[in-house]
């Protein structure tokens, strides 16, 4: 069965770190997926930047998982437009 994901972010929010976990798993490998088809050989530096700047904004993060989802990818657009600076 898969994982309930809006209930593993909620978990996240509040420091659980197994929920954390199961949001790595799940969104890590399409993260990289993206970043290394626009930012090549450095894809996972990016990927640990964009994992540190979205830490803090998962304390009290009340959106759903898409909504997380979408502001990780908007972070790494943004830190592949810096890398290409």
């Amino acid at each position: 069965m898969p994982p309930d994901l809006d209930a593993a972010l909620a978990d996240s929010a509040r420091g659980d770190q197994a929920a954390l976990t199961v949001l790595y798993r799940e969104l890590n490998p399409r993260l990289l997926r993206y970043l290394r088809h626009h930012a090549g050989p450095v894809a996972e530096d990016l990927a640990s930047e964009v994992w540190l700047a979205l830490a803090p904004q998962l304390d009290g993060f009340t959106g759903t998982f898409d909504r997380f989802r979408a502001l990780m990818f908007a972070v790494a657009r943004r830190r592949v437009v810096d890398e290409y600076r």
